[in-house]
């Protein structure tokens, strides 16, 4: 009888809450954190990180804070919900007034913009939209195959271990590229990785997408994504630069300024559109 009564508490407790939040309405649980603030209207950065979090002073020194305001999107350490976040996004965009928007997007960040440019239908339009695309991951064609395989086989193991931590889960208990995470937003990534949920390789939404690759032991495979971005955006005349950089090493170059590394190298060689 104990037995019994401790694991209905354990259901009712910890189970029941986050099941009930993914089966009624969607509310964003993540946040949109100012790295830096200008004042300045006329453009605007914003970051949508992967699975890895760059550490936040790193970001600062990339895109010249000193001008424009920069802004970082964080998940939240309780769902993880690209649509969501995307609208939260376009949201934060509006309001700020910017006229012109410069997107950084590393790996699964990618699946934002699939939302994101039905959002900001103005935006795409005009073509006051432009992203810089690192480790792309918009769909399971960007995995390498070992991975994809790996994640399909485990990914019923991954819902179930979601779905049986519950809220206990959602506690921040790992600390990682200097942000606090917990194993539910990263169980969940996990998950939709080999999804087409939020695809948009198929129809292309923005005028002036790069694709910023490096060449290494890496999750996606590099050729892959080259040859998949150069299949979804060569209908337009004035095509978008596939920039390809073989930087070596891994996410860990993130940080290696003594040596001009790492994304440092990649951001002193992008010409932005405008």
């Amino acid at each position: 009888m104990k037995k019994r009564f401790l694991v209905l508490a354990y259901l009712g407790a910890i189970v029941a809450p986050a099941t009930v939040r993914k089966l009624t309405a969607k509310t964003w649980t993540g946040k949109i954190s100012t790295l830096y603030f200008s004042g300045d209207k006329e453009i605007a950065y914003y970051v949508f990180p992967g699975i890895l979090y760059p550490p936040e002073d790193v970001i600062r020194g990339f895109f010249g804070p000193n001008q424009h305001d920069l802004h970082l999107v964080h998940y939240g350490h309780k769902d993880y919900d690209p649509e969501a976040a995307a609208i939260a996004a376009a949201r934060h965009m509006q309001d700020g007034g910017y006229q012109k928007i410069r997107i950084i997007s590393f790996s699964m960040g990618d699946q934002l913009l699939h939302t994101l440019g039905k959002c900001l239908p103005e935006y795409v339009k005009d073509g006051r939209i432009e992203i810089v695309s690192i480790d792309s991951l918009p769909n399971p064609e960007f995995i390498g195959d070992g991975y994809r395989i790996a994640l399909t086989l485990a990914r019923p193991l991954l819902k179930a271990l979601r779905f049986l931590g519950g809220t206990a889960l959602e506690i921040p208990c790992f600390k990682r590229d200097e942000c606090w995470r917990s194993p539910a937003e990263v169980i969940e990534q996990l998950i939709t990785l080999p999804s087409w949920e939020y695809d948009y390789v198929g129809e292309p939404i923005f005028l002036c997408v790069k694709a910023v690759i490096k060449d290494s032991r890496v999750f996606y495979d590099p050729k892959d994504v080259v040859d998949t971005f150069d299949d979804a955006f060569n209908c337009y005349e004035d095509r978008p630069s596939i920039i390809y950089f073989n930087l070596g090493g891994d996410l860990a170059n993130i940080r290696d300024e003594a040596t001009a590394m790492g994304y440092y190298k990649v951001f002193d060689n992008i010409n932005w559109e405008f």
